[in-house]
């Protein structure tokens, strides 16, 4: 199994962390102390040994940072992680904050009312990020202090940097071979006078030189750093014990290969001026060209937007992985609908025995990320990840949020899937439609599974009952949602709305979640722009609907009993 179900948080350790932390802050005659979840690499996932966050607060999400002053602690987290702080951190020393509602900047100075000296980790932080406070913390007496990081010297066992060997993509799945991407990008650099760029992002890396890495679970990045100059040649950075003859012989002599260790006086010997990216180069790296009187220019990652034009064998790889990982997706989706209504299975069941359908393909690499299965009110924790300690049965009436992807050679699978199961859902569904679309709720209400003209009837007439109860709460679109949702409907919205955010498409299941969904479309159109509809169910509101929203079924099915298998076939 890639997935593990270990706890890994253990907030009973954070108060005696956190004074180490202090103790260690006040002999160095500062106020306070950054430690934010990204690693040199603005990755947001880190390897064991950059896992200061997590090490010192018991916070795993994915995102956040913690600001440590001598009276107090704020960990700070984004809306996704408003649930999960609470039960991972010592609250009686630690305070959530909400970001980005609370600027850091502004927290420090309420707290810091006498101002003081507050250190950071120039390898931790970009420009942009220390730029932005360091004026309004000026005018309040409080000042930025580049310096060393102070939890690695209070963390007596802290794990050894990742040494995962670094592969070669092969070029006829890439579709352009490095030489060519190299050439491309050294002559944006020679016609904006620029004789070097510095690359820090691992995937930028990647795409340039066309290899893969193994230093972060989930990542298929490596942990190096690059510098590409105007002439096409790059100076490579790594750890010796990630490269062999066979990377070598791939990248060629125009990539030269040195120590992580000679990074720093390669910056210094630069001539300039050399292109830095303001918003993910590390802050250290102004310091030193600085330091060296290199000057340097503000640009973009040059990799960044020609890695986000896919070539036609990348297109066709992705394509070969959603239809092998579409059909491992109805295979589990099978499964599913055989086995839940046992009352036997577990969430842990559920993301073993997806994990397995993905591994029989004998193509699988990775999962994407950890398999969100949670079951009834798990369902609403964002990135919810199940451990031993959290494990839910999955019952009949609940939702079960299932939110997972897989990683093969010739492409990945990210794609959310939204199904739903239960009993009474359509009625819901139909009081969602009916006060979305408008028109009678007659025309909205269909038999479901196992009801007669006399439940149809009874099904109108409590719709009827709610419009008229909720009718000041209907004229509000996102109204439906509150006066008529239950948890199902509120989280297909949420994973709808989530899923947008980080740029992954969404295939919808049936009429529970186009109603749902729908809710989305009346407060703004756009919000479903990522979504497609794997099919049109037997519910006579479904088809009807799909017309109010402007969607277009991929399959035609007449299904009743979906599931989310339907969406799973139409990826497939």
């Amino acid at each position: 199994m890639f997935q593990t179900f270990e706890t890994v948080s253990q907030p009973e350790t954070g108060a005696a962390r956190l004074a180490d932390l202090r103790g260690a802050l006040a002999e160095a005659g500062l106020s306070g102390f950054l430690v934010p979840r990204a690693d040199m690499y603005r990755g947001e996932y880190v390897a064991p040994h950059d896992d200061r966050l997590a090490w010192l607060t018991g916070f795993t999400g994915s995102a956040g940072f913690c600001a440590v002053l001598p009276e107090c602690a704020g960990v700070f987290i984004d809306g996704r992680y408003r649930v999960q702080v609470k039960s991972q951190i010592d609250l009686s020393v630690y305070d959530p904050v909400p970001w980005p509602e609370t600027k850091l900047q502004d927290w420090l100075i309420e707290n810091l009312p006498d101002g003081g000296e507050v250190g950071f980790d120039p390898w931790r932080h970009s420009f942009a990020e220390v730029d932005t406070m360091v004026a309004p913390l000026r005018d309040a007496g409080i000042r930025l202090v580049s310096g060393p990081n102070f939890v690695d010297r209070i963390w007596a066992d802290q794990p050894a940097p990742p040494m995962g060997l670094i592969t070669a993509h092969p070029d006829d799945l890439a579709g352009e071979s490095s030489a060519s991407k190299r050439a491309r990008l050294a002559e944006v650099l020679s016609h904006a006078g620029q004789s070097s760029t510095i690359i820090t992002l691992p995937d930028s890396i990647a795409w340039l030189l066309n290899i893969r890495g193994r230093d972060i679970a989930r990542n298929p990045v490596p942990h190096c750093l690059a510098i590409l100059h105007a002439d096409e040649t790059v100076d490579l950075f790594a750890h010796p014990d990630k490269i062999d003859d066979d990377l070598r012989a791939h990248l060629g002599e125009d990539i030269r290969i040195a120590p992580m260790d000679a990074f720093d006086g390669a910056l210094r010997a630069l001539d300039g001026p050399v292109r830095l990216d303001r918003d993910n180069a590390p802050f250290r790296l102004t310091e030193i060209l600085n330091e060296a009187g290199i000057a340097f220019e503000w640009g973009a990652d040059p990799c960044i937007l020609p890695k986000a034009q896919k070539t036609a064998a990348e297109i066709e790889g992705a394509r070969t992985a959603h239809i092998r990982d579409g059909a491992a997706m109805v295979e589990f989706l099978t499964w599913l609908d055989a086995t839940a209504p046992s009352g036997t299975l577990t969430e842990i069941d559920v993301v073993t025995e997806l994990e397995c359908c993905r591994r029989a393909t004998n193509r699988l690499k990775d999962i994407s990320f950890e398999t969100i299965a949670g079951s009834g009110p798990n369902g609403a924790i964002v990135h919810y990840r199940v451990t031993r300690d959290t494990n839910r049965p999955v019952k009949t009436g609940e939702l079960l949020l299932v939110d997972s992807g897989g990683q093969y050679v010739d492409g990945d699978a990210d794609i959310l899937l939204l199904g739903e199961m239960g009993i009474g859902n359509s009625t819901i569904a139909a009081a969602l439609a009916a006060t979305i679309a408008g028109g009678t709720v007659e025309e909205w209400v269909g038999r479901g599974t196992g009801s007669d003209d006399e439940g149809v009837r009874l099904k109108a007439s409590v719709i009827q009952e709610g419009q008229d109860l909720h009718a000041q709460l209907l004229t509000q679109t996102a109204g439906a949602l509150l006066a008529f949702g239950g948890r199902e409907q509120a989280a297909i919205c949420g994973a709808t709305l989530a899923a947008r955010a980080y740029g992954i498409p969404v295939m919808l299941d049936g009429f529970i979640c186009t109603a749902a969904a729908a809710v989305l479309h009346g407060v703004d159109p756009a919000l479903l722009d990522h979504c497609l509809v794997g099919h049109s169910s037997a519910e006579p509101g479904h088809p009807k609907l799909l017309a109010a929203i402007g969607k277009r079924p991929v399959l035609q099915f007449d299904m009743r009993l979906g599931e989310g298998s339907g969406a799973a076939l139409a990826l497939g």
